[in-house]
């Protein structure tokens, strides 16, 4: 059933009475929210939990566990990409189960997006934070080895991963970052121009604040162990802003690997049509490569 939430009568709602906003939504704004609908509250094949509520809000985790569940195995906790403004835990179900097919706990994370919510960016942030802290403090009960974290996400969603993991102290962060066209830096404009309008006019929506959730502009020294899947014709998050990430944790001792996919674009590790010269769909592509990386870090054979 469709809540205020999500509606554009309650984007209005909740935008007018937000700090994020400074001014009223534009029409650009709501012309953008327009399809933004509710968050998906259940997934086929997937666990349901409430890890988090704010006010009415409850943010949900969708959870795939893997056939045979036994005790002390990896994880990974995906966030799905949608600009900061919408998207939907179901953009990442077919790479969700995937991963609990290969015998890993595999959690879709909903947080609170601009056009649901009235949000700044660093609020996802927060909310990935927290969701991370509900699968530790859940592990036992979920047969999770705490060590083996992996966070993921795609665009918006891949810098809530890598800004979260930055953010734990070093006994609390993930084994490893699998990031997907990830948005990673908030203080390039080609990337803030993609924020909604009264989020950009804000006063408090500063370079200041803005670094403090930019995985590009933090210290790199604890990042762990990142993939990084692009594709060259990507215009909506340039290449260049996850070569100059990696270059940084390169100088930093940290290993960053980007697999660049030549003349694709954005948001093409969802594609699972046969592409060439790759002679395979860039989803299984990914996947594999995904994997391949993921095994000596989590111990699988």
């Amino acid at each position: 059933m469709k809540t205020a939430i999500g509606t554009l009568g309650g984007l209005l709602a909740v935008i007018l009475s937000s700090s994020a906003a400074a001014s009223p939504p534009s029409s650009t704004d709501i012309a953008r929210c327009a399809s933004v609908g509710p968050p998906s509250t259940s997934l086929s094949g997937a666990e349901t939990r409430i890890y988090r509520t704010i006010g009415q809000r409850e943010l949900r985790l969708h959870l795939f566990r893997p056939a045979n569940a036994l005790a002390e195995r990896p994880a990974v906790l995906m966030f799905y990409g949608g600009g900061f403004v919408g998207g939907d835990v179901a953009h990442l179900a077919r790479q969700a189960q995937r991963f609990a097919d290969r015998g890993y706990v595999a959690a879709l994370a909903d947080y609170r997006v601009y056009c649901r919510d009235g949000t700044f960016p660093g609020t996802g942030v927060d909310d990935a934070a927290a969701a991370l802290s509900w699968l530790r403090d859940h592990s036992r009960e979920l047969g999770i080895n705490r060590r083996k974290i992996v966070l993921a996400g795609g665009s918006a969603g891949g810098l809530l991963a890598a800004a979260a993991a930055l953010k734990q102290p070093q006994s609390a962060r993930p084994v490893a970052l699998v990031l997907f066209n990830p948005a990673l830096d908030l203080t390039d404009n080609r990337l803030t121009q993609t924020l909604p309008d009264a989020v950009r006019s804000n006063p408090a929506l500063s370079e200041a604040a803005l670094r403090t959730v930019s995985p590009s502009t933090m210290p790199l020294k604890g990042l762990p162990p990142t993939i990084i899947f692009h594709g060259t014709a990507d215009t909506t998050v340039p290449i260049a802003t996850v070569d100059a990430f990696c270059d940084k944790a390169d100088a930093a001792g940290r290993v960053c690997r980007i697999e660049r996919y030549v003349g694709l674009g954005h948001s093409f590790y969802q594609r699972p049509d046969i592409v060439q010269p790759l002679g395979i769909s860039p989803l299984d592509d990914t996947l594999a490569k995904a994997f391949a990386f993921l095994g000596p870090l989590v111990g699988e054979q």
